[in-house]
């Protein structure tokens, strides 16, 4: 409860995730026959249905923030704001401001919890495992499909526009427990990034508006800064940082050593002529490589170059976060298949450190293209 006695955010937040799994959890049992559909079970329907009421009840009673306090918090997001990095993502929250992880497979991200104002913002990213949410439209219409088919919500915005300088699809939805949600969407480097706002009733939404422009607006992109180098007797351009050290630039194979991390980078040419197939044996051409136990294969394919292939991950059992080994194998549009390997020494938590080694890894791939020189 906040001063006022009102419940915060937070607190609804949890009541009705927590009232969503007991109801899943009763209609499961009455589906699996746990107990029967009688007197008793429908009891403890009424009684959780009950529940619901006065968790929406709660949620409406909450009273509305006065402009002056929603414009302190503003002062505050500003004036004594902490910066925070998600992968390219850079956003300012308020000191003051509770959070969370806010971890839902396969996203992973925060959520802060602005109380006095009776607003959620969550902040998250996630590799992107399918092909909905590769371009402008398809993130639209994902999103349309998202609120109205899945969480029974009425989208009453849903549009391509800017964000930080690059296209994103905003989207608002009103839900059937009142609440409302303002989302940015965008891709970015086989990342899907999102900023949300929820409130716990249109009005707080209406009142709470300036503050989310004023989160948006202190967002902004950051790519690392990389200079082009040819590589592999000049059939390979890749973008990397000035200050990493060169250690090997033949043939077959360039190599750099870098930080954060240590990190080792590797990028092998396998193939010129466009016959290899990038399937998970192709990994074996690469020198000294072994298949580590628990290491797993996903797809991927990187929009900026047209580069398409396998990536395989390899995370050490006592830190599942940390993708020490991570190996790429592409097929660019010339039909050169290379492999780009990154071994992380470093001993942090790239989750907790704000993915800035896979948000590395990401711009090498994606600045891979075929150099100048003539293939011999």
């Amino acid at each position: 409860m906040n001063g006022r006695g009102a419940p915060t955010a937070r607190t609804v937040n949890a009541l009705g995730t927590l009232l969503a799994w007991v109801a899943i959890g009763w209609g499961v049992g009455v589906w699996r026959h746990w107990w029967l559909l009688g007197p008793k079970s429908i009891g403890i329907a009424l009684v959780i249905a009950l529940a619901f009421v006065v968790a929406a009840r709660a949620r409406l009673s909450s009273p509305l923030p006065t402009a002056e306090r929603v414009h302190a918090e503003i002062q505050g997001l500003t004036n004594a704001g902490q910066q925070r990095q998600l992968r390219h993502l850079f956003y300012q929250v308020a000191g003051a401001w509770p959070s969370e992880r806010g971890d839902d497979d396969p996203w992973t991200g925060v959520k802060f919890f602005i109380d006095p104002v009776g607003l959620i913002l969550r902040v998250g990213v996630s590799a992107i495992l399918d092909e909905e949410n590769r371009t402008p439209a398809l993130v639209q219409a994902y999103a349309k499909h998202h609120y109205e088919n899945q969480l029974g919500a009425n989208v009453v915005r849903n549009e391509i526009t800017n964000f930080a300088g690059h296209w994103c699809v905003v989207t608002d939805a009103i839900h059937p427990n009142g609440g409302r949600v303002r989302r940015y969407s965008f891709t970015l480097h086989l990342s899907e990034y999102v900023v949300q706002f929820t409130c716990v009733t249109e009005a707080h939404f209406a009142i709470c508006e300036p503050l989310m422009d004023a989160v948006v607006q202190l967002c902004r992109l950051e790519i690392p800064r990389v200079v082009d180098r040819s590589v592999l007797g000049g059939r390979v351009l890749i973008g990397v940082p000035a200050d990493w050290t060169e250690t090997t630039d033949e043939d077959r194979r360039a190599a750099w050593r870098a930080m954060p991390g240590p990190l080792d980078v590797s990028l092998h040419l396998l193939d010129e002529g466009g016959h290899l197939q990038v399937n998970e044996t192709v990994f074996e051409r690469v020198p000294g490589y072994e298949r580590r136990q628990g290491s797993v294969f996903r797809k991927i394919r990187m929009d900026e170059n047209g580069a398409s292939g396998l990536r395989l991950i390899w995370s050490p059992p006592a830190r599942p976060n940390s993708m020490e080994l991570v190996m790429d194998a592409v097929r660019l549009p010339s039909g050169l298949v290379v492999v780009l390997a990154t071994r992380n020494h470093g001993r942090g938590d790239e989750k907790m450190q704000g993915f800035l080694i896979d948000a590395m890894r990401l711009e090498l791939l994606a600045s891979l293209r075929p150099g100048d020189a003539p293939i011999l």
